[in-house]
């Protein structure tokens, strides 16, 4: 009798439009193979019953960010893709411009998900990774059954990223910050960027976090997607989403996304919202057994409601 395994795969996929960008698959037991990351799982989890969860990391993050939700979900039998956006983690470092859209990364994370073949999945976005997933929702690019939004950011994201009193200055903010590292990330780009290991870092604070991220992302791609996400305006389209959502702050967030929550909580189908105690917007790496938990309990209320 052979023995039955599960399998991380590490995987590369390359859109077409020519990037190549970096994931995590986990789909259920599987028979023995040469493939790396084996790890063995009682055979009591039957994960072809339970829905994918695709987390999406969000500016300042790769796919180590969920390394705690990764086991957690490994250890209870849910099927899982982590996708680094491109420009992160292992994905590749390009210089464009138009590659770093809210739209543009969004397609091709809907490209890897139709190549996996993977259907009716539960999105799990965190900050840009949940605008990433409303935007999917609003364009029909989706087969989630339902979506979980970290720490989501909408309008106001000067506020967010300087202070309140530098929405004012905008234009002048985005010619000054935005074009400067999106302009000089092209000028001096480098080929290879270390990968940062941020699970390691959990405990760190926010400042350590950030500047280890910009060790390993290109200013290029810190640039053109902050100026994406200042550009783009979801809210009038959100009462198109009809899946049902879970909202998830921490609660030492910051206080600019209080906005943002209002809007979502009035034009989304929200189920439920939790706001994690003791933690900040870094909800992915502060608390990963938490929201696991909350995410399996959220999608057992939605199957007992169905």
């Amino acid at each position: 009798m052979k023995t039955k395994i599960n399998i991380i795969e590490e995987k590369y996929f390359t859109t077409s439009q020519g990037y190549k960008l970096f994931y995590k698959l986990f789909r259920g037991t599987t028979n023995k193979s040469k493939l790396t990351n084996k790890l063995e799982l009682p055979n009591k989890f039957k994960t072809n019953k339970k829905p994918f969860i695709v987390f999406q990391h969000g500016l300042t993050g790769n796919h180590t960010v969920w390394n705690g939700h990764m086991n957690y979900m490994f250890e209870h039998g849910y099927p899982f893709i982590i996708i680094d956006l491109l420009g992160h983690g292992n994905s590749q470092k390009a210089i464009g411009r138009k590659c770093y859209t809210i739209e543009s990364q969004g397609d091709y994370i809907w490209q890897i998900l139709k190549h996996e073949n993977i259907k009716d999945y539960i999105f799990v976005g965190q900050c840009l990774g949940a605008m990433i997933c409303l935007n999917n929702e609003i364009a029909g690019k989706t087969d989630s059954k339902a979506i979980v939004l970290i720490g989501t950011p909408l309008r106001k994201m000067v506020s967010i990223f300087i202070h309140p009193w530098a929405e004012p200055f905008r234009s002048i903010l985005k010619l000054f910050f935005v074009y400067f590292f999106g302009v000089l990330g092209m000028i001096f780009s480098r080929r290879k960027y270390p990968l940062i290991h941020y699970y390691n870092h959990h405990k760190a604070g926010r400042i350590k976090v950030f500047l280890l991220d910009m060790i390993g992302t290109p200013k290029v791609a810190y640039g053109w997607t902050i100026e994406s996400m200042l550009n783009i305006n979801l809210i009038p389209y959100l009462n198109k989403i009809k899946k049902p959502v879970l909202l998830v702050y921490g609660e030492h967030d910051m206080e600019q996304l209080n906005d943002s929550y209002e809007q979502l909580t009035r034009n989304l189908n929200v189920k439920r919202d939790v706001i994690l105690t003791g933690v900040d917007h870094l909800v992915t790496l502060r608390a990963p057994i938490q929201l696991s938990k909350e995410i399996i309990k959220f999608i057992n209320e939605i199957k007992y409601n169905n």
